[in-house]
């Protein structure tokens, strides 16, 4: 397996438009300075009618919890403005699911979101480029 190392700041991700299937992205978009560049590659590299899978935690629920006083986070997304956000770069939701973020889990399957806990403060959102 070959590992890509790409300052999304700056470059451009290194592969071809339209080239994968899938894209994954895990609590990576509050520390990203340039959302819409960072989507807008995304959905370069995506082949058309492909999925983006992205988890990422809900401010508003999640602040108190896991905000430690750092800057780091660029942005603060809750779930309908990450969803709003997406939309407008023209990625078509498909669901949308709050959890509770057990890692070992996650990994696995899809159908490990669709249990509930409690305090679920992540949401999964699958999206389809159009």
């Amino acid at each position: 397996m070959k590992v890509f190392k790409c300052d999304l700041e700056r470059k451009k991700l290194p592969f071809k438009n339209d080239f994968f299937d899938y894209a994954f992205v895990r609590y990576v978009t509050p520390y990203v300075k340039n959302t819409r560049k960072f989507l807008k590659e995304i959905k370069r590299v995506l082949k058309p009618n492909g999925l983006f899978f992205i988890i990422e935690l809900d401010w508003k629920r999640s602040r108190k919890t896991y905000y430690n006083g750092t800057y780091i986070i660029k942005k603060r997304f809750s779930s309908k403005s990450l969803r709003d956000a997406l939309v407008s770069y023209n990625f078509r939701i498909v669901k949308t699911r709050r959890f509770q973020n057990i890692p070992y889990v996650w990994r696995y399957t899809i159908r490990a979101f669709d249990f509930v806990f409690p305090n679920h403060k992540s949401i999964i959102i699958i999206l389809r480029k159009k």
